[in-house]
């Protein structure tokens, strides 16, 4: 009687280890590294895209400083539409916490501006006026004219 019921226990704990083991995580799955996530979303040398610079704002809908930013970004969307990506990341979402601890923000609103290889060439904490932004890309490479 002993040996039946110790049958099937020794082989739950000889057996399943293994076939856990074995199991793999599906490639899409597992988890990317910002840096991994940076490259493939904004070198855009690497992949040959005529986007020049990438413009990420780092606020929250609750902020009013980041509310006012909303203009700022709509702005360089406008103006910049063939050379710039924007992309802001709600800092208050669970899921936009990597990319704020990536780039240390600890402030917002912060902007972060990122050339063709997807490297920070400029770094700005708190409300900046599109001008000066579209300044601080023109001194990064950026070409000023209107398209």
């Amino acid at each position: 009687m002993k040996q039946t019921i110790l049958y099937p226990i020794f082989l739950v704990l000889f057996a399943l280890p293994s076939v856990v083991r074995s199991q793999t995580v599906p490639e899409e799955d597992v988890p990317v590294s910002i840096a991994d996530s940076i490259h493939a979303r904004y070198d855009y040398a690497a992949k040959g895209e005529p986007k020049r610079y990438t413009f990420l704002e780092f606020g929250a809908t609750y902020c009013l400083p980041c509310r006012q930013m909303e203009d700022v970004m709509q702005e360089i969307r406008e103006r910049y539409s063939e050379k710039v990506t924007v992309e802001f990341f709600n800092v208050s979402l669970v899921e936009n916490a990597p990319w704020a601890e990536h780039f240390e923000v600890d402030l917002i609103p912060t902007q972060i501006v990122l050339d063709e290889k997807g490297r920070t060439v400029f770094r700005h904490t708190g409300v900046i006026s599109a001008e000066s932004l579209m300044q601080a890309m023109v001194l990064c490479g950026l070409d000023d004219k209107e398209e």
